[in-house]
């Protein structure tokens, strides 16, 4: 029997206990559409949270809350109650939140956008009534504010950012919340009369609950799509929406003395403008004079010793605003961190640099996005970078130089989408990088996502052309069939082709190309309550991928599962396998090579994610390569106060044995050697909240990698790999031995002075290096030397502030 057959037995007869369990389960019925209305008011609604106001005795109540989790379709444990209020600027939320154990409200202050265990409400408007876009607004018990921009139904935005008023208060009943949400935080075209989707939602951390106000139970696609309705605002015209936010910004930078920066400092200040203009009830302009594309958060440090590039996300906000707009589906067909990256040119003959960027100065930056009533959504982009040039000096020659290290360039990206069928979609997509001194890139695509039966089932497709010079064109195409709903079974069918020569990597992200595949999942889940479980699933995957010569890249798949147990701790494990595989990317260009099957395997668990101390720990063990492959790791997060908590995270990943290409032979085989290699990762992060709008904030990092390479092997056919002596055989390496370690370190003071306007005190200490002396890993030792490495510290003051015009 084989090893998949030995996995697979035990994985159907669970899987034939979760048909059993679900098939006991009684039926859970939605609720049928629900109506909210909403009242106008002409008295002053103040946002303090004590819905003292006269205004909201004439608004009728909104009730009938039912359980998500964890008694799935039960009427929720504790009462609530809703009121809605318009005038002509806002609209109005009076929520009163009963709890027979007041003292038991859990309380945890931190700062706006971050999530916590804590009691909480959030009310969810679509407010374009298309169906697919949502703008959610939650608020914990210790009235701290988040806010989640949900777009394609159920996908969910956390950068999006709006400026809205709400207050909590514990009372002798429970707590109570007062939101006041003004029109300009919502998009909608003008009417003499509104119907809006709406749904409200609650939290009880201590009673692992849920509940929502439209229910819809787990065995149906949940979504705008199935939200209730607000009816009643009448007579009130989309805002103007003239918004401008001008920045000051000053940092000063010191680093390690060079010949290029003899003195070890810099010090820059600079003030811009960035504008947002209604252009009509559906579409916002976004502009920016001298835009300020700085980074508060720096990037997290990492050794990358795979054949793809390393992904970073987006952190700011001028490309974060819309981003939701531009997704495709599949691919990453627009990738904003390519504008304003680091130059990317060097100088051959330069000796050392005179003050070389460390970045690409954005010149002009403008968006457009919105949708209109018919259901159009656009998005579009264009942003020139300018040409960044170093000054440097050769060796013996006493004059000084100057070279252009990037191009001017324009970069430009188009979307669009039109809702068909309700809440399903058809789309297209554009990008162009235009540089001097290199060829064009351009990208354009079409994509859909269609429900149907109910929204049981989506069927969701991508095709894309691209060009990269004379010549130099491909396509690439992507499709799925989902079955998201369903009492029993959820699953998923992938296909996918991407050409030889297709790339949108210029203003997107791909890791390669020249590759077909399929995959598919199939998952078996219980809600079932039961005295040890709140929710379990097993999941099936399987998958196949070959280049375009017929050459298997991977075929295998694996078995896993998720458990949540009765007292909210969770446990997960997989295991997995892959067969024999050809690898058409390690050796840079210089033939295939072959790997043998390989098994995996994993597990995981965690504690009550409510309580003040959680802790996580993970295992996997691979076996790849012809090696050994260990990770641990272990994260726990400490609630010292209620506006206080921190988190430690460490992980250690080893491989021992493992091939890894390190260059190529005097005869021209790519040679290979047996890698030993530890990372280790310390995480610390930490937030002190003064009051809900003053925190400070750190994010620390401790990296350390080394590797050593030894037992080298020429690769002579696919599936040989002969040991050579690298005393006698010349090799040209391309990567060898180091003991490489960092440190990262953040501070940041924000305040939020006013709503929307904010006040950033920064503090970036960094510390980078490689050891030549040794090559193996010893923390003591390598975390002395760690302070004894080259330091960079900048202090960074930045303040903005919103004007709603």
């Amino acid at each position: 029997m084989t090893t998949l057959n030995k996995l697979a037995t035990p994985a159907i007869g669970l899987g034939l206990f979760f048909l059993i369990a679900a098939g006991l389960q009684a039926e859970i019925i939605a609720d049928s559409l629900k109506t909210a209305t909403a009242v106008r008011t002409t008295e002053t609604i103040r946002i303090d949270g004590y819905l003292n106001e006269k205004a909201w005795s004439a608004a009728p109540p909104v009730t009938g809350f039912r359980q998500l989790e964890p008694h799935e379709g039960q009427p929720a444990s504790e009462s609530t109650m809703v009121k809605i209020l318009y005038d002509d600027n806002a609209v109005y939320l009076g929520i009163w939140c009963y709890d027979n154990e007041p003292e038991k409200i859990i309380r945890q202050l931190t700062r706006r956008d971050r999530y916590t265990e804590s009691d909480m409400v959030a009310v969810r408007i679509d407010s374009y009534h298309d169906h697919q876009t949502a703008y959610y607004f939650s608020v914990n018990a210790a009235g701290v504010l988040r806010d989640v921009l949900i777009y394609n139904n159920y996908c969910d935005d956390d950068s999006w950012d709006a400026v809205w008023q709400a207050e909590a208060k514990i009372q002798s009943w429970g707590w109570s919340v007062e939101y006041a949400i003004p029109y300009s935080a919502l998009r909608f075209s003008r009417s003499p009369q509104f119907t809006w989707g709406l749904d409200f939602s609650r939290y009880i951390p201590r009673k692992n609950e849920v509940d929502r106000w439209q229910f819809v139970p787990s065995s149906e696609t949940r979504g705008v799509s199935r939200y209730g309705h607000l009816v009643g605002i009448e007579n009130i015209d989309p805002p103007g929406r003239m918004e401008t936010m001008p920045y000051l910004v000053s940092y000063g930078r010191t680093e390690p003395k060079t010949l290029g920066n003899t003195d070890g400092r810099e010090f820059i200040s600079d003030i811009g403008l960035d504008l947002k203009y209604g252009l009509s009830s559906a579409l916002t302009l976004d502009a920016a004079i001298n835009p300020d594309f700085g980074q508060v958060e720096s990037d997290r440090s990492i050794i990358n010793l795979s054949t793809y590039e390393t992904f970073y996300e987006e952190k700011r906000p001028f490309f974060l605003e819309g981003a939701e707009i531009f997704r495709t589906p599949f691919i990453l067909q627009f990738y904003s961190r390519r504008i304003g990256r680091a130059p990317w040119r060097g100088v051959d003959e330069a000796d050392y640099y005179i003050g070389y960027p460390n970045s690409t100065a954005i010149l002009s930056a403008v968006k457009l996005t919105g949708k209109t009533r018919s259901g159009t959504a656009l998005g579009v982009l264009n942003v020139t970078t300018r040409e960044e040039k170093t000054k440097y000096k050769i060796a013996g020659d006493t004059k000084i130089h100057e070279a252009i290290v990037e191009p001017l360039a324009n970069y430009s990206a188009v979307r669009i989408k039109q809702d068909v069928l309700g809440s399903s979609y058809i789309g297209a997509a554009a990008t162009l990088a235009n540089q001097r001194e290199v060829s064009d890139a351009a990208t354009v695509s079409a994509d859909w996502k269609l429900f149907f039966n109910k929204e049981r089932f989506s069927l969701d497709g991508l095709v894309i052309g691209t060009h990269n010079g004379l010549g130099i064109n491909d396509v690439a195409a992507a499709m799925s069939l989902e079955k998201c709903g369903g009492k029993l079974i959820k699953g998923n069918l992938f296909a996918k082709y991407i050409g030889r020569e297709t790339s949108w990597n210029r203003l997107g992200y791909m890791e390669r190309n020249a590759i077909k595949g399929y995959s598919g999942w199939i998952q078996f889940y219980s809600n079932k309550r039961t005295a040890l479980l709140q929710h379990i699933n097993l999941n099936l995957n399987a998958w196949y991928n070959e280049n375009l010569d017929g050459y298997r890249l991977v075929t295998g798949g694996n078995v896993n599962s998720f458990v949540n147990f009765a007292n909210n701790w969770c446990l997960w494990w997989g295991v997995g396998r892959d067969l024999s595989k050809y690898d058409d990317r390690e050796t840079r260009g210089n033939g295939l090579w072959l790997i043998n099957g390989n098994y995996r395997y994993n597990i995981g668990g965690c504690t009550n994610g409510n309580k003040r101390v959680v802790l996580e720990l993970n295992y996997h063990h691979d076996n790849e390569r012809h090696g050994l492959f260990y990770l641990y790791g272990i994260w726990t997060n400490v609630k010292m106060h209620s506006n206080f908590d921190f988190s430690l995270g460490v992980q250690y990943s080893i491989n021992r044995g493992v091939d890894f290409w390190v260059g190529t032979g005097e005869d021209d085989y790519p040679v290979f050697g047996e890698i030993d290699n530890d990372d280790f990762e310390i995480t610390l992060q930490g937030i002190y909240t003064f009051q809900k709008n003053l925190s400070l904030q750190w994010n620390t990092q401790f990296y350390f990698s080394a590797a050593e390479y030894e037992d080298f092997r020429r690769l002579t056919s696919p599936a040989c790999l002969e040991r050579v002596n690298s005393e006698e055989y010349e090799i040209s390496f391309q990567r060898g031995d180091y003991n490489y370690k960092a440190l990262n370190l953040n501070l940041i003071l924000r305040w939020e002075y006013l709503p929307g306007s904010t006040l950033f005190l920064v503090w970036t200490h960094a510390r980078d290096g490689f050891k030549d002396e040794y090559n193996n890993f010893h923390f003591s030792r390598d975390f002395e030397d760690l302070f004894a490495t080259p330091q960079t510290n900048v202090f960074l003051v930045k303040a903005n502030y919103w004007w709603n015009i």
